[in-house]
């Protein structure tokens, strides 16, 4: 859960930006740009209230040459302006990015419904925000002063209206931005569960070909894509009314301003060309509300995402910082009293067992027992309502993730590879170690299949490993744990798709895992080599009994 201390701590670590050299040049700069912007209002009120008075030709001549002159420097500086902010979107990747990534697998251990792929996202839309027309309009903003200022002077009824109209644009922006922004949340949350909901649906496209689950399916997401298409026209239309009454406001300030000159030049208290002149620079002053607002889609958008990417990054900053860096010292394993919860369901009820280093242990039980959730609760001990994990006298809610990563390999159900070659997923993509690798390939009984690919240990083995079988796939992550000699492994169903080659190379690796003092678990239905294993825990219903003798037991 994300407290108002979180946010407020993930906020600050984000506002560094406010005073970042990149933005204050861009600010300066947006100064220059909005000061040259008065040179055609004045140019026109020279026009107007001195060459056609005097008819002097080299007066207009002059005039235009200097016009063209500002001209071109404004637009060296909008050039400027927006290079900065292309470069301040740079830094914002250099310095953010990774720390987002780490934030979001941070949280992943933390929290195993979240989707890392809604926070990535949700970035690239603030990221894209920064760099956009929407974000320009955000430093035009302030220096609407300038131009209210200049009103003022040229007479204060002027400045006044301008004031007036201001205030209620600003006010209509700040109240539709506010109602947009709490129907955009809801949208992109309905958006959110929709996309799961087809991820779900083509990660089963071959059970639902071949059951005839087409129509049925279908349904479904015809009628989640209905409800949020649904909000997001309600959405739409309130955003485009307000944008229609923005508009109807804008042309209503323009009349209004220039019938206020009129009437002032009526009464002789300006000129014809200050009566225009009075009327352009309102509009100019309240452009960039009414852009604000024009732009409402890309803003709201912008502060959900802000907000989102704020509370992951504060999450997942938080998570280590109050970590020292420990690191098991051995292999031992004490869990006391432990009980998780998931759903409201406890999954582990009051399990208590030690394990020596270098010891092998099985864990066995009927489907939905809680062997996996045991062995994760042990990598990552979220969802524990009591009791403890000690790992090498470590406390696993203690250890922080450089020590797990050093410490611990972890084999799933579902083995997935990285996109890269053989040899990088072995090494886990750090320095190659050529004869480290063969050693663990050979140990997985994986060096041969690995010589009769394509390009040897330079396979790529695709996206999540989908261009090798899951027995390959298995065999190679298996190969991966011995790589780098981690003190626990953690074996979930290691036998499900290996072949009889297979078990024998898991069987050889379990010795030499065992020799070299490293603590196993295995989770199986199946394994039938007793002689590797010095603990046997049954499951059954979320608790433990140990099975002893070892040797004589029978799953």
């Amino acid at each position: 859960m994300i407290t108002s201390s979180t946010k407020t701590q993930a906020l600050t670590n984000l506002r560094w930006f406010a005073y970042h050299p990149m933005l204050i040049s861009a600010a300066l700069a947006s100064l220059v740009v909005n000061l040259v912007a008065l040179a055609p209002s004045l140019y026109m009120l020279q026009v107007f209230d001195r060459v056609m008075l005097s008819a002097n030709f080299y007066t207009l001549l002059i005039s235009t040459c200097f016009l063209f002159v500002v001209l071109g420097a404004m637009g060296v500086g909008e050039a400027l302006r927006a290079r900065l902010l292309v470069r301040f979107g740079t830094a914002i990747d250099e310095l953010y990015a990774p720390r987002l990534f780490s934030a979001v697998l941070a949280r992943e251990t933390k929290d195993a419904t979240s989707d890392p792929s809604l926070f990535i996202r949700e970035y690239n839309s603030w990221r894209t925000f920064i760099t956009s027309n929407g974000a320009i309009v955000c430093f035009d903003a302030p220096w609407m002063v300038i131009y209210l200022g200049v009103l003022f002077l040229l007479h204060p009824l002027l400045g006044y209206a301008g004031c007036v109209f201001g205030l209620i644009q600003l006010s209509l922006t700040a109240w539709g931005i506010s109602v947009l922004r709490r129907k955009n949340e809801r949208i992109n949350d309905n958006r959110v569960v929709m996309e799961g909901r087809e991820r779900m649906f083509l990660a089963a496209k071959e059970d639902v070909l071949v059951h005839g689950l087409t129509d049925a399916v279908m349904k479904r997401w015809r009628h989640s894509s209905e409800t949020e298409h649904d909000d997001s026209v309600r959405y739409d239309r309130f955003g485009l009314g307000l944008s229609a009454f923005s508009k109807a406001l804008r042309y209503t300030q323009q009349s209004a301003g220039l019938a206020i000159g009129g009437w002032l030049a009526i009464r002789g208290e300006i000129t014809a060309g200050a009566m225009i002149v009075g009327s352009l620079l309102m509009t100019r002053a309240l452009q960039p509300i009414d852009m604000l607002l024009n732009s409402w889609k890309a803003f709201g958008q912008a502060l959900v995402s802000f907000r989102r990417v704020s509370e992951v990054m504060g999450t997942g900053e938080s998570s280590d910082v109050s970590l020292e860096v420990q690191s098991p010292r051995d292999g031992s394993v004490d869990v006391n009293r432990l009980v998780v919860c998931l759903a409201g369901r406890r999954v582990i009820d009051g399990v208590s067992f030690r394990v020596a280093s270098g010891s092998v242990s099985l864990i066995s039980g009927p489907s939905g027992s809680g062997k996996s959730t045991l062995i994760k609760t042990m990598l990552f001990p979220r969802d524990v309502e009591s009791g403890s994990i000690t790992l090498g006298g470590v406390p696993a809610q203690r250890m922080d993730s450089a020590g797990r990563a050093a410490s611990f390999c972890y084999l799933p159900q579902e083995v997935r590879l990285l996109s890269g070659s053989v040899a990088e997923n072995i090494a886990g993509f750090t320095e190659v170690d050529s004869q480290a690798i063969v050693e663990a390939t050979k140990l997985a009984g994986v060096h041969e299949l690995i010589l009769r690919l394509p390009q040897g240990y330079e396979t790529p083995v695709g996206v999540a490993g989908q261009l090798l079988s899951s027995g390959q796939r298995q065999r190679i992550a298996l190969a991966r744990a011995i790589y780098k000699w981690p003190k626990f492994v953690f074996l979930d169903e290691p036998d499900a798709n290996l072949d009889d080659i297979g078990s024998a190379a898991l069987a050889a690796c379990l010795d030499s895992l065992k020799t070299r003092g490293v603590t196993t678990f295995i989770v199986s239905h199946r394994f039938k080599d007793f002689d590797k294993i010095d603990h046997h825990f049954e499951l059954s219903e979320g608790a433990v009994r140990e099975t002893l003798p070892i040797k004589s037991t029978t799953i």
